[in-house]
């Protein structure tokens, strides 16, 4: 690499300090290789600064492990670890299959997970939207989902252990997918708004004022 301060240029690790890093947007450009990308503990560019990772050719490995604010994420990998807390003063985007390596948070404006989401436990917090695009809990299912959001949309099924699915809203809460809660895991949807389900939806219950 020509950036200056980085160490480790011509080995499969290469080691970029902040210090070398200016303007508001910090992007990652992965080239055509098989790359993993991580940013630790202590990435801390400021809340000023948004990030954005673009997903070229090959195959790429991004490991989240920084709980510091930023203005934004843009993550596009062909594998995602999440293994800490994300939290912007703008948008969030996850874009290819995540796992989540503990029971982390999100929290921003919109936050848009658009492809599978797997793991351990997850709590979402936006304060306009949050955009489930693939299937959540459906290689390991999550063992807890809390949502709390102006409106929440779930395209594909959610399947939930443990603490269950917890989704509050101020607008519409939209389901296109089926919800499964394991064992005695409860499912709970509370909205101001409206909720949305498919047509043939099954219902054990269902209470209200």
């Amino acid at each position: 690499t020509s950036i200056a301060g980085a160490t480790g240029s011509g080995t499969t690790t290469v080691v970029v300090p902040l210090s070398a890093v200016t303007g508001s947007q910090i992007i990652v450009n992965t080239g055509g290789r098989d790359d993993s990308i991580t940013f630790d503990a202590t990435f801390n560019p400021g809340i000023t600064r948004g990030l954005t990772v673009a997903n070229e050719n090959g195959s790429d490995t991004v490991n989240w492990e920084s709980a510091h604010a930023v203005a934004s994420l843009s993550i596009n990998a062909d594998a995602i670890n999440q293994n800490a807390n994300s939290t912007t003063s703008g948008n969030q985007s996850w874009n290819g299959p995540v796992t989540l390596g503990d029971n982390v948070s999100a929290s921003g404006a919109s936050i848009a997970y658009a492809g599978t989401v797997d793991g351990e436990g997850l709590v979402v917090t936006a304060t306009e939207a949050v955009d489930f695009q693939g299937a959540v809990g459906a290689a390991s299912p999550l063992s807890s989902l809390n949502v709390s959001s102006n409106q929440s949309f779930f395209a594909d099924s959610v399947t939930v252990t443990g603490s269950g699915l917890n989704v509050s809203a101020t607008g519409t809460i939209h389901v296109d997918g089926r919800l499964t809660a394991l064992g005695t895991a409860p499912v709970s949807l509370t909205t101001a708004g409206k909720i949305v389900l498919p047509a043939d939806s099954e219902i054990g219950s269902l209470s209200g004022d």
